[in-house]
């Protein structure tokens, strides 16, 4: 489910992806040069283009899929909960719904990955309706029920209206 919507295309690229629909400008791969590279902050620019050389010729041909996967779910960002960061799913597990991350059920792992696009805005404990809403559309995608319109839909803009309250 997290690769289906956060880089549906992972173990075929080589750290970078401008081709898959709802990929966004950042696959997994970069997300983790991003955080691993450049800890001093990272401004859009020719930092988008070292993080691309970087994923794509440096930390994906030394780093394998799984490896990879493993340290995203580890250092995934949550935002911030009671003015501390939550870093990686178990954390955010227990911080969000109060159990261990292999006692998640799949509407609750969608939770926390509806949440990696704007963790702080996208939090199931302070913003509920807005987790929901994504997390109703990322279950129509995965149903096969619509599709990102371009490489840049990340919110899957033609999956189904906003819940009603």
């Amino acid at each position: 489910m997290l690769l289906r919507v956060e880089d549906p295309g992972f173990f075929a690229h080589h750290g970078v992806d401008w081709s898959t629909p709802g990929q966004g400008m950042t696959t997994l791969t970069q997300g983790l040069v991003k955080r691993l590279y450049f800890d001093g902050g990272f401004k859009p620019g020719f930092a988008k283009v070292e993080q691309s050389l970087i994923a794509r010729f440096v930390f994906d041909p030394a780093v394998s899929k799984r490896d990879q996967l493993e340290i995203s779910l580890n250092w995934a960002s949550f935002g911030n909960f009671h003015g501390r960061p939550v870093i990686g799913f178990d954390a955010a597990a227990r911080t969000y719904y109060g159990v261990p991350f292999s006692r998640l059920n799949d509407h609750q792992f969608l939770g926390l990955v509806a949440m990696l696009m704007a963790p702080n805005a996208l939090d199931p404990v302070r913003h509920p309706k807005e987790n929901a809403e994504r997390v109703a559309r990322i279950e129509m995608l995965l149903a096969g029920k619509c599709v990102p319109r371009d490489l840049r839909d990340v919110s899957y803009r033609d999956c189904g209206a906003p819940l009603n309250s």
